[in-house]
C-alpha cells in the first residue's frame, strides 16, 4: 500500500493513500533542530529522516534509527531507485560542490563532487538523475531547479530550469514534487495564504496552474500514488 511519511519535529507520521489520520508514528531522538525531511528507500523500505546532526535510518521504517552523523546540517535526502541516499548539506553564501551519498551498503556518507557549486536544498531522484531545487538568496524572482547526471563520486550539473511565479518567494526553501511530467511546489505570495504552482518539467517557465491554500502557508508535498 502506498504511504506517505511527513516530519515535522521530532515526530514523522505515517498516512496510509488517501488518509487523513497517521496509521503509526516514529521519534527522532537526535534531531537538535527537529526532523527537517524524510524519504523512503524503495528497495528495502527503510526509511531515512534529516536532521541538524546527519541521517537518522529507521529499517523497515519502524523501530528506534541508527544516527549516521555528518559534519554539516542536512536539509533534505533522497534515495535512487537502487538505493542509493543522497543528502544536501547546508553551506555559506555560494553554494556548496558536493553533496552527501550514502551506498546501499551502509557504513558512513561518502560525497558526490559537484562541477558547480550549488545551495541544494529540496532534492529528488527522477528519472536516473538527480533533481535540486538550488537557494536562491534574494527576496524575489524565479526559482532554479538543476538536474544532476551522477557518475561514481562525481555529479556534473546541467543548465537552469527557471519556475516563474507571482508570488514573493523565498526560493528554495521549500519541497518541490515531481510525478509525470509535473512539477509541484509552494509558494509565498506577499499576504499570509499560500499557493501551490504546478509546472510542466522540465520545460519550466510559467505555472500551468496555480492552486490558492488559504488561511496558511506550507513548505513541502509529497505524492502517494495509487495502485
Amino acid at each position: 500500500m502506498p504511504v506517505a511519511f511527513i516530519s515535522t519535529e521530532p515526530i514523522i507520521y505515517e498516512y496510509a493513500h488517501g488518509g487523513t489520520k497517521p496509521i503509526a508514528t516514529l521519534t527522532a531522538p537526535y534531531t537538535g533542530t527537529g526532523a527537517l525531511a524524510c524519504s523512503v528507500d524503495p528497495v528495502t523500505g527503510d526509511l531515512a529522516v534529516s536532521v541538524a546532526s546527519g541521517i537518522e535510518i529507521f529499517k523497515g521504517a519502524r523501530g528506534n534509527p541508527t544516527l549516521i552523523q555528518t559534519p554539516d546540517v542536512i536539509f533534505d535526502c533522497a534515495y535512487s531507485e537502487d538505493g542509493d541516499l543522497f543528502a544536501s548539506p547546508w553551506q555559506s553564501r555560494g553554494g556548496s560542490k558536493f553533496l552527501y551519498m550514502l551506498g546501499r551498503s551502509g557504513g558512513s556518507f561518502g560525497t558526490v563532487t559537484l562541477n558547480e557549486g550549488l545551495d541544494a536544498i529540496s532534492i529528488q531522484w527522477v528519472d536516473g538523475k538527480l533533481v535540486v531545487a538550488a537557494l536562491h538568496h534574494g527576496s524575489r524572482g524565479p526559482q532554479e531547479i538543476y538536474q544532476i547526471r551522477i557518475s561514481g563520486s562525481r555529479g556534473t550539473v546541467g543548465a537552469p530550469i527557471y519556475l516563474d511565479s507571482r508570488g514573493d518567494r523565498k526560493p528554495g526553501r521549500v519541497q518541490f514534487w515531481i510525478t509525470g511530467k509535473t512539477l509541484v511546489e509552494p509558494d509565498h505570495p506577499p499576504r499570509n495564504h499560500g499557493l501551490l504552482n504546478f509546472w510542466r518539467f522540465p520545460q519550466g517557465g510559467e505555472p500551468t496552474k496555480t492552486l490558492i491554500v488559504h488561511p496558511d502557508r506550507f513548505y513541502g508535498l509529497t505524492f502517494s500514488r495509487a495502485t
